[in-house]
């Protein structure tokens, strides 16, 4: 390339880079607003007073502690959470408006640990790297995840990559990440571990391990260790008899919006086989969330909840597919009325 060809290709580049930074770029956008944890009280109306709706801009900082606060005060309870989760077929934001129930089951959460245990920062930087390309997907809708070898891969080529490195890192390291997960004080290096841990080769002390930090005190470690586990068992059934399924019910009342999701994800897997037990379980502690997660207008975080429901019905699995194909969450929930309370 010619000196002049160079300069004008370097002039032609600059002003079209500050012609792309004076076009205003593309809103975050509310798609849909869902409630959880409210019980007998209106969700339509608690929506009607949200100072945003759907089509809006995602909610500021400000925001939604102002809509916290009204909810709070609207609804008479004294914790309420507004989670923005990407993304929608259309690129726009789910909005989830949860609150404590007024008489939700204790949660037995893991003390904090107090040891001093890291990461590499070479192992650091996949971890960061695996979250930057991951965003991306997701955000540009190419984000297709293949569990089927019991750990999370991406068709987007770098988060791919990284997966693998991770994967291959956290098997020849395996003690490493048992000993972060367990005893590190920093929450932050535990989500990291509980991440690593669903890439190791299928064991019981992988799912113990994973079953302890489903209940780790920080919300970030639980949704990590959640989607490894409902991960791991789908791939490797034979696993499913290590997970003690009534520990995880309380989850669903949580007013965590990760903790119901995740958890309405496993108990979908931990139900497969119709267990009686947990299914009695289910319809008798943890029927008012189902109810609630179903009718998210966000269907595919319904569908899960939609799932578990018909299978308290003993409906077929054929039919809760072909009612879950069209949306059909109503035939499901009259239905599961005509259910005894199992003993």
């Amino acid at each position: 390339m010619t000196l002049e060809k160079f300069l004008l290709a370097a002039v032609t580049i600059a002003a079209a880079a500050a012609i792309a930074a004076s076009v205003p770029q593309p809103v975050s956008q509310i798609g849909t607003i869902d409630f959880f944890g409210y019980g007998a009280l209106d969700a339509a109306r608690l929506e009607r007073v949200l100072p945003f709706k759907p089509g809006d801009p995602l909610p500021t900082t400000e925001l939604r502690d102002e809509a916290e606060q009204t909810i709070s005060r609207v609804a008479d309870r004294p914790s309420v959470t507004v989670s923005s989760i990407c993304c929608q077929a259309d690129g726009r934001f789910s909005v989830f408006v949860g609150m404590a129930e007024a008489s939700a089951p204790f949660i037995d959460f893991n003390e904090r640990p107090a040891g001093d245990h890291k990461f590499p920062a070479g192992v650091l930087d996949v971890f960061k790297k695996m979250d930057q390309f991951w965003q991306a997907a997701v955000q540009a809708g190419h984000a297709t995840e293949d569990d089927s070898q019991g750990y999370a891969l991406l068709d987007d080529p770098d988060t791919h990559f990284e997966q693998i490195k991770l994967r291959d890192w956290a098997r020849a390291n395996f003690q490493v990440v048992f000993k972060i997960l367990d005893s590190s004080r920093y929450q932050e290096q535990r989500a990291y571990a509980a991440e690593a841990l669903g890439y190791l080769k299928r064991s019981p002390r992988q799912v113990y391990a994973l079953v302890q930090a489903s209940f780790d005190a920080n919300g970030g470690v639980r949704n990590n260790a959640l989607r490894a586990l409902a991960i791991v068992v789908k791939a490797g059934p034979e696993l499913i008899s290590e997970v003690p399924a009534e520990r995880f019910i309380p989850l669903l009342h949580s007013p965590e919006w990760s903790d119901r999701n995740k958890t309405a994800l496993l108990f979908e897997t931990l139900t497969e086989s119709r267990e009686r037990a947990v299914l009695g379980a289910l319809h008798s502690e943890a029927l008012e969330p189902l109810r609630e997660m179903a009718q998210w207008k966000d269907w595919r975080h319904a569908q899960s909840s939609a799932r578990l429901l018909g299978r308290i019905t003993g409906m077929e699995e054929a039919q809760i597919d072909k009612l879950i194909a069209f949306h059909d969450v109503e035939d499901i929930l009259k239905a599961i009325h005509s259910v005894p309370v199992r003993k």
